[in-house]
């Protein structure tokens, strides 16, 4: 099944709303003591910039056999965190598709390359990062 994938909306809020078993707390991630912002003067950036994340995206997505419904969901709602040092660490799947689909996007988002950190005051800082991705069945 051919597809594309579209991303909307880098960098923004997260949505509260969770997909139970598909929830890997920060705590577990982020050193104790240091602060998660949601907001920052500059948003983390993909190596490259939002071309390459696209690229990357379509080219790590591939649809498993055993994603349920001939055309999974359309759209999937992943959250992390882009520590001070670029590192992705607390992927959350906070609204997606069948178990295979979810883990599928949560190992391509842990396999991403070292981020440009966000930076708060000129300083790199750990920020909570939302990423849309909606699929374009063809």
């Amino acid at each position: 099944m051919k597809f594309r994938v579209l991303v909307i909306c880098l960098g923004s809020i997260s949505i509260a709303q969770g997909v139970s078993g598909q929830h890997t707390p920060i705590e577990t991630c982020v050193p104790e003591g240091e602060e998660v912002y949601s907001i920052v003067e500059q948003m983390p950036r993909f190596p490259g910039g939002e071309a390459e994340l696209f690229r990357y995206l379509g080219k790590a997505l591939s649809i498993p056999r055993d994603a349920g419904d001939e055309n999974p969901p359309s759209r999937l709602h992943v959250s992390f965190v882009v520590l001070h040092d670029g590192r992705i660490c607390g992927v959350e799947v906070l609204r997606g598709g069948s178990t295979a689909l979810v883990d599928q996007v949560r190992t391509m988002i842990y396999a991403m390359p070292t981020w440009e950190p966000g930076l708060q005051r000129g300083k790199p800082v750990n920020v909570r990062y939302s990423l849309p991705i909606h699929i374009h069945w063809k």
